[in-house]
Parts: C-alpha cells; structure tokens; sequence
C-alpha cells in the first residue's frame, strides 16, 4: 500500500487474494529504519499461512528472517499465524499461531486453539531481525486468542479471544489484558 498525501488515505491495495486483511501492522519505526509491514498470508488450497515482511509501496518481500522465526514456534501451537501486530517502540511483534494441518482451511477465521505468540524486532540498516518466538498465552480446546494489540507505553497486550459454542464461535465479553511488566519475561526489563 501506498500513502498518498493528496488524497490522505492508503491507495493501491494489497492482493486480495493473498493477505488477510486487517491482519496487517505497519512499522512503527520507518522513520529510522525503513517502510515495512508485516502481512499475514494465507494459500487455503496449499494448508499453508504465514507472516511475510513486505515492503507497503511494492508489496515485495523485504529481507527478514521472519521464516526462521516462525519455524521455531512450539509445534503444540503451530505453524500457521495471522493477525499481526507491531509494538509502538518497534521492539517487538505479537501475532495469533495456530495449528495449520489438513484439516484447517489455514483461514485464521476457521482457526480453533489459536495461541498469542511474541517476538523481538530489530533492523541492522538492510534486514529485519527476529528474536526466538514466546507463547503468551497459549490456547483453550475450543477457544482462540487473537487480534492482540499493544498498549500505546507498550506494557501490555490486550487481545480478543473467542469461544466455541455448538458450531459457532463468539467473543467472549471484554478484552483480556496480559501486563508485561515482569522482568524475567519483558525482554525491556521494565
């Protein structure tokens, strides 16, 4: 995607037939390392999902090691990922896993037992970086933790977790905040 001033919105959409939209985050950080955004995609008929770091005006594939970072994701929560989100500081990511096998359509919407994940974030001038994966909170049967978001001072995530009742699946009722304030595992120390 692109900004254009003139018009003061996003123009020249994704692929709509690859990136789950809104489950996008841009780089908070741009100014000082370079436009990014981290885009989930899905291939329903290859079972395969994923994060990639894309560049937001081309929508090419940036220099990361995102896919080593998602290959280390616990196989009890799975490969398949979606609904990213990047901190304000630009430390850090949190995203939705979940497992990705033949018997999901690797739609995040279809997902049960989705698990938030976090990892750090950095830029060396040319790639984007990403620290080991740390499950958050893992899943329920039955439920999901998803569309996570950080805090504007970034000391805690909220997120959205859904249940499953008979066939269909509800919100449960408010946001579940998760504090990151506990220096064992705020990789910030605060």
């Amino acid at each position: 995607m692109r900004f254009d001033t003139g018009a003061d919105l996003f123009v020249n959409s994704l692929a709509p037939d690859r990136i789950i939209a809104p489950s996008a985050a841009f780089n908070p950080l741009e100014a000082i390392t370079r436009p990014a955004v981290i885009a989930a995609y899905s291939i329903p008929t290859q079972m395969l999902s994923g994060l990639a770091v894309l560049d937001p005006d081309t929508v090419l594939s940036l220099t990361s090691d995102i896919a080593q970072m998602l290959a280390a994701v616990p196989a009890e929560v799975g490969r398949g990922a979606s609904y990213p989100a990047w901190s304000s500081h630009g430390d850090a990511v949190v995203f939705t896993g979940w497992p990705n096998d033949a018997s999901l359509s690797a739609q995040p919407q279809a997902a049960l037992d989705g698990s938030l994940i976090e990892a750090t974030v950095g830029f060396d001038g040319s790639s984007f970086h990403f620290g080991p994966p740390k499950v958050l909170v893992h899943a329920a049967a039955g439920e999901s933790n998803l569309r996570a978001s950080f805090a504007n001072d970034d000391t805690a995530i909220v997120f959205m977790r859904t249940v499953e009742v008979g066939a269909a699946r509800q919100a449960c009722p408010g946001l579940s905040p998760r504090r990151r304030t506990d220096p064992a595992t705020d990789h910030r120390g605060r």
